[in-house]
């Protein structure tokens, strides 16, 4: 009879209910744990984004910097303007070399770039002719979100601002010898980085604009046509 009973009985309620509980508290902290996961993966990849556009940028920065030229232009009211500027309009504008054709199309491999901060993004500019008309208006790119300040800054043989009060671009101790920039970006803080002109240079561009930077007036090949290429295509 005893025997009977023991195979006939079954969970109390109370049973039940600490069963259901220790349940419902395992899923509450699966669920948890889940959505942590999940989380810290979407706070990965959003900053390994970010770090990939960081670098992506830097790149275009260095390369740009790294092929700059002293070839001065016209602006589009026909003013000269010096091979390189560093001022408050645009912190950074210089011809460059270097750009691909891989169209083959008739037009000069030089080209005219600039960078400027505008709500916390760092744009790139690029003409796509040196010597502009009334109407040319540049190309922009996006290069880096989350910009607070950005500073652009030359120096010179010596390790002084260039360029100085009353310089000599003949001597090769006070032209431009590199290229400074200090970036304060949101998420991971201040950096700087500092850029060697090419030694082949002899820059005598004075910034801001000025009779030293008077613009070459023989034309490259079809600098007055359009170009389409996409600015990925702007390697060296």
């Amino acid at each position: 009879m005893g025997a009977r009973s023991r195979r006939t009985q079954g969970f109390t309620l109370l049973e039940l209910m600490i069963a259901i509980a220790i349940f419902a508290v395992v899923g509450v902290l699966s669920g948890q744990m889940l959505n942590n996961i999940i989380r810290q993966q979407e706070i990965i990849e959003d900053r390994g984004q970010r770090l990939s556009d960081l670098q992506r940028g830097m790149n275009i920065l260095q390369r740009d910097i790294a092929q700059l030229t002293n070839r001065a232009i016209r602006d589009e009211f026909g003013d000269p303007r010096p091979a390189v500027i560093i001022d408050d309009e645009l912190p950074l504008e210089f011809t460059r070399q270097g750009w691909r054709n891989p169209l083959g199309q008739t037009r000069s491999e030089l080209q005219r770039v600039a960078y400027e901060l505008r709500e916390d993004k760092l744009y790139r500019y690029y003409w796509t002719v040196l010597d502009r008309a009334q109407d040319t208006e540049p190309l922009e790119q996006v290069l880096m979100e989350g910009v607070l300040d950005a500073e652009f800054s030359g120096l010179d043989g010596n390790g002084d601002q260039w360029p100085q009060p009353g310089w000599n671009p003949a001597d090769p101790a006070q032209r431009l010898a590199a290229i400074s920039v200090r970036l304060d970006i949101e998420t991971y803080g201040e950096i700087t980085r500092l850029w060697e002109v090419p030694d082949i240079l002899a820059v005598d561009a004075a910034a801001g604009g000025g009779a030293n930077g008077a613009a070459n007036d023989a034309d490259d090949d079809g600098d007055n046509r359009d170009d389409e290429d996409n600015l990925d295509d702007d390697d060296s």
